[in-house]
């Protein structure tokens, strides 16, 4: 996960020098004005993606601690002694062929 992250960020980077590479060559007149913006929308598509794919990870991220946070609450509430009598009401039997580990 880490190695995903520094590599986006490393495109990111790239990215920013390539768009300042870009308009330094149109500014200068190497280049079509069309190929540049062409180019440029591309990149800034891009980023706009890595972006919105950051912010869903952080997203994703902060609900699982909220579920996870739930979780515990729920466990703190329960009662050993109530789940302990439903599960003696469960028949101990050997498993049926294919549920076995």
């Amino acid at each position: 996960m880490r190695f995903a992250s520094w590599s986006v960020w490393i495109v990111f980077y790239a990215s920013v020098v390539f768009t300042g590479a870009l308009w330094m060559l149109w500014l200068k007149g190497n280049v079509s004005s069309n190929f540049i913006q062409g180019l440029l929308f591309f990149t800034y598509l891009w980023l706009a993606f890595a972006a919105a794919r950051r912010l869903a990870l952080k997203i994703r991220a902060f609900r699982a601690a909220a579920q996870l946070h739930y979780l515990r609450a729920r466990a703190a509430r329960g009662n050993r002694a109530a789940f302990d009598r439903v599960l003696d009401t469960v028949p101990a039997v050997p498993p049926e062929p294919g549920d076995e580990w």
